[in-house]
């Protein structure tokens, strides 16, 4: 549950108040997780397209959404 927490916080700007080391071995294991952190992230981003029916304004929300749980990352590319 350790790494699973890590890599939340590694990936991600949610606040999660459970202090985990941020070591070699801790972040190792948490790297079998960041793919499902991804699915979890893209699960969250696609409710807007549910709940909003006009599909530019669901695109601004996604992409605000993006920015404020992750940071920013990877959007530069």
């Amino acid at each position: 549950m350790k790494a699973f927490i890590l890599a939340l916080q590694f990936l991600t700007r949610f606040y999660i108040p459970i202090q985990v080391d941020f070591s070699d071995k801790n972040l190792r294991h948490s790297l079998f997780f960041f793919p499902w952190v991804g699915l979890l992230l893209g699960y969250l981003l696609t409710i807007p397209l549910k709940v909003i029916p006009n599909q530019d304004i669901s695109g601004l929300v996604i992409l605000v959404l993006w920015i404020s749980f992750t940071g920013g990352m990877h959007l530069d590319g």
